[in-house]
């Protein structure tokens, strides 16, 4: 699976968190640091047997210039 996103404002070199949920339940899949373009490109191999439906965000921790945000959640249904 490859996962691409953009932060705006600009956060260069801070890390974003790839979170992995099902209804009000998150934990932290990765934890990518973003480029100088406050930008990111993962790579990573999802395992497991059967069909499996899940959803992905991306939160940005709370820093001294904003609150933690996050994205709104993508619904991925995988084999």
């Amino acid at each position: 699976m490859t996962v691409r996103a953009s932060v705006s404002p600009a956060h260069a070199g801070q890390r974003l968190l790839l979170e992995v949920g099902s209804g009000t339940s998150w934990k932290v899949l990765l934890r990518p640091r973003l480029d100088t373009h406050s930008r990111l490109k993962v790579v990573f191999l999802t395992l497991g047997g059967g069909s499996k439906a899940t959803m992905l965000r991306a939160t940005l921790p709370a820093d001294s210039r904003n609150v933690q945000s996050s994205s709104a959640p993508v619904f991925l249904h995988l084999h």
